[in-house]
């Protein structure tokens, strides 16, 4: 499943994923935990630099990769303003 969704789909099965974790009955947690292998397998695999990255610096369960994965002309995040006199 992870390789049809699109990377920041993937970003965000991530972060839902902790929160269903945690949710889920523990009969779900194999399930769950499993799912989210796969797509810790699939971000690497798409990005290994960012998520090697991510992983350096920030990881959390809970957390968003997508500031390391995506490229930063992604809508989520905001393009470095420039100085009006350069």
């Amino acid at each position: 499943m992870p390789t049809v969704l699109t990377t920041p789909q993937l970003c965000e099965a991530w972060s839902i994923s902790f929160e269903a974790l945690h949710r889920g009955s523990r009969a779900d947690e194999g399930v769950i935990v499993g799912l989210r292998q796969r797509y810790l397998d699939e971000l690497e695999r798409r990005n290994p630099d960012g998520f090697a990255r991510w992983l350096d610096t920030s990881a959390r369960p809970a957390g968003n990769p997508a500031g390391f994965i995506l490229p930063t002309s992604q809508p989520h995040e905001q393009a470095p303003l420039k100085d009006p006199e350069s």
